[in-house]
């Protein structure tokens, strides 16, 4: 099931097709697919191209509070469970 990302979200408010991310930012058509539908994590030169063709910061294409929430609940799960256990 395709996540509605920050990233594709970011692309839909303006307009922009992946197919002309990927043309212009020499990047493979699926790695942008995938990266915008959060099942994939791309590496620094990648968001570089994709800051530089979009003139944003990071901040505003990564999902780093959604990756930040999911750690603390993994966290929690995981304290949670261990407390259950010493029971």
């Amino acid at each position: 099931m395709a996540q509605n990302t920050k990233y594709k979200r970011f692309l839909a408010d303006r307009n922009i097709d992946q197919k002309d991310v990927s043309k212009e930012t020499k990047t493979t058509p699926s790695t942008i697919n995938l990266f915008a539908n959060g099942y994939a994590n791309i590496t620094t030169a990648i968001l570089k191209r994709l800051v530089i063709f979009h003139r944003v910061s990071p901040n505003d294409i990564l999902d780093w509070e959604r990756w930040i929430e999911e750690d603390d609940a993994k966290k929690a799960a995981k304290k949670a469970n261990q407390a259950a256990a010493k029971k």
